[in-house]
């Protein structure tokens, strides 16, 4: 949709109807990915694609009879042994589809393109079932950080809509959400389809040269927002780079150090220049950028090595330094060079094996991370109320930052990844770590949250939510999960580390053993889910608000003898001076550990 709202709104300002199919699910070897939208104007225009070209004449077919009738309609295709001239896809895949009318007067594509213009993130929201016969299959509703825009569901479910996009803001990921008629998490009857479009991933070219023309236009190409930096104002002009996003006129290194990178973010230097060279790489690799790589010949490699060895940068940093920088795929020009760059930066991204198709083996599309070993998720339980407290006390102040940031801190220095934090409806903690995340503390989908519409009901609901959410989580390997307690910022780091470290070595979960009894974290072996979720499906009573400890006997966990007192929930407001007077603590100055 990122690709084809520009020229979609275009029509749907002229005052025509026409038919959206949006790809919902797929399976196998699907060309495309859920998300995918293909557009059919009345007059037979066409824009985007479903399916690379295998079932597009078939869903024009039904969205000019959706056109007609006006009624959503859900389709189906797979490739068929018995009929290979039958519809369907080729490549083996499979995917479903939901086509529908976009009226002139439906504001949520307006919405879109305005918050992707302003590389804001929003979210859109669109019912893709409701067997309970309520009318709601083909609604959409856009949410960005200022407010819910479009036709909303009555009642309950309206507002868990609602909810659940606020909690995908600034995501990036595209998911189904299965509720119940009144908005129920666990619930059936309605599915619906959440899509979360965050900001574009920066690229940053220091070098105002041919090279950096050229690259500016492929990355433009990647989805990327494109910066070109240059201290020379006559090399750096809008006129020379008309791909880029900006142009700026100052030292690399001073506006690298003021600008907010992340993960996701590319920095290439191309200067050939030491003086500009060295202290822009500086700046970078002490950022957390996904891509650093410059440019140069082997012998200015080695001595770039050196100087910035001399200005200080550690040999773990130098590790993820690309130099020379780009593919060696045999190319001159400054076009080529770019290819060459830009195949580097999506093979780092995707974790890619560089070598033609015809020589691999496996799925052409294996499953994101797949080439990436488990690791450790974090789970953040951030959903119960503060009866006692008085107000929110996730929001409470704690050395600067809310109580919730320090247990996301946590999360970020062991590192756990993806983190995610079950919240209520209340949306205090969704906004919190969206904050966080717009800090660009993580790459889109490692810190997100999931609503717990039934967290009045106790603590071991947010459990369930938070583990069958991970368990449905196909863009990162998970071996094991550590669970946490939004209102427990003093949490050791080093100890989720080592409890990590037996749980995985010895196949068991394991919990921390304090002085004064047990207590969090919790890591549970992801073999161990199934039979965690069959005893939180089984828990009555008093047993839902106890979580993990309803049922550690059942489990086996083994217990970790730790030689401090147990960390401190924050319930009364003098519970935050306590904490203040503690030595360890994930988000102060002092070292955890």
């Amino acid at each position: 949709m990122r690709d084809e709202v520009v020229e979609l709104l275009a029509w749907q300002r002229t005052g025509e109807r026409f038919a959206l199919a949006t790809v919902v699910a797929t399976s196998s070897s699907a060309p495309r990915p859920a998300g995918a939208v293909l557009g059919v104007h009345p007059d037979g225009r066409l824009v985007g694609n479903v399916s690379g070209g295998c079932v597009e004449p078939a869903v024009v077919t039904v969205a000019e009879e959706v056109l007609r009738t006006g009624v959503p309609q859900r389709v189906h295709y797979g490739y068929s042994d018995a009929d290979a001239l039958a519809v369907g896809l080729t490549c083996g895949g499979e995917v479903d589809l939901l086509v529908r009318v976009v009226a002139p007067d439906d504001p949520t594509l307006a919405v879109l393109a305005e918050a992707l213009s302003d590389d804001e993130p929003v979210v859109l929201v669109t019912v893709i079932a409701d067997e309970v016969g309520a009318g709601h299959v083909g609604m959409t509703l856009a949410v960005t950080a200022d407010g819910v825009h479009g036709p909303s569901a009555q009642g309950r479910l309206g507002e868990v809509l609602a909810v659940e996009a606020r909690a995908a803001l600034g995501a990036g990921t595209t998911r189904l959400r299965h509720l119940g008629p009144d908005g129920e998490r666990m619930g059936e009857g309605v599915t619906v389809l959440v899509e979360s479009f965050a900001p574009r991933p920066r690229l940053v070219i220091v070098g105002a040269l041919d090279f950096a023309s050229a690259l500016a236009s492929v990355g433009r190409f990647l989805g990327f927002r494109v910066s070109v930096c240059d201290a020379r104002e006559r090399f750096a002009t809008r006129e020379r780079f008309p791909d880029a996003d900006e142009v700026i006129v100052a030292w690399p290194h001073r506006y690298l150090a003021g600008e907010t990178l992340d993960e996701r973010s590319a920095v290439c230097v191309l200067t050939h220049d030491p003086k500009f060279d060295v202290p822009a790489l500086v700046e970078a690799l002490a950022g957390p950028a996904g891509y650093v790589g410059v440019m140069g010949s082997r012998r200015t490699h080695d001595d770039r090595l050196r100087r910035l060895r001399d200005a200080g940068v550690d040999e773990s940093a130098l590790t993820r330094l690309r130099s020379p920088i780009g593919l060696a795929l045999g190319g001159r020009s400054p076009q080529e060079t770019a290819i060459a760059i830009a195949a580097e930066i999506v093979l780092v991204r995707n974790r890619g094996a560089a070598a033609p198709l015809g020589e691999l083996e496996g799925p052409i599309h294996p499953p994101v991370d797949a080439g990436a070993p488990g690791g450790a998720a974090a789970l953040v339980l951030a959903a119960g109320a503060a009866r006692r407290f008085g107000s929110d006390k996730l929001a409470a102040d704690l050395d600067g930052r809310t109580v919730l940031e320090h247990v996301l801190e946590v999360a970020r220095r062991v590192p756990l990844e993806p983190c995610l934090v079950v919240v209520g409806s209340s949306g205090t903690a969704a906004a919190i770590v969206a904050r966080v995340d717009a800090a660009a503390m993580t790459a889109p989908g490692a810190l997100r949250t999931v609503v717990n519409v039934e967290a009045g009901r106790g603590m071991a609901t947010s459990l369930r939510v938070g583990l069958e959410e991970l368990s449905l989580d196909v863009h990162h390997d998970v071996r094991e999960v550590v669970v946490l307690l939004g209102d427990q910022p003093g949490i050791d780091p080093a100890l989720v580390s080592e409890l990590v470290a037996i749980s995985r070595a010895e196949d068991v979960p394991v919990r921390a053993h304090y002085e004064d009894g047990p207590g969090h974290p919790v890591v549970l072996p992801r073999r161990s889910w199934p039979t965690v979720l069959e005893l939180l499906a089984a828990a009555a009573g008093a047993a839902q608000d106890q979580g993990v400890r309803a049922f550690a006997d059942d489990l086996g966990i083994r217990a970790v003898d730790v030689a401090q007192r147990s960390p401190l929930d924050v319930d009364e407001p003098r519970d935050l001076d306590e904490l203040r007077a503690r030595p360890v603590r994930a988000g102060s100055d002092q070292p955890a550990g």
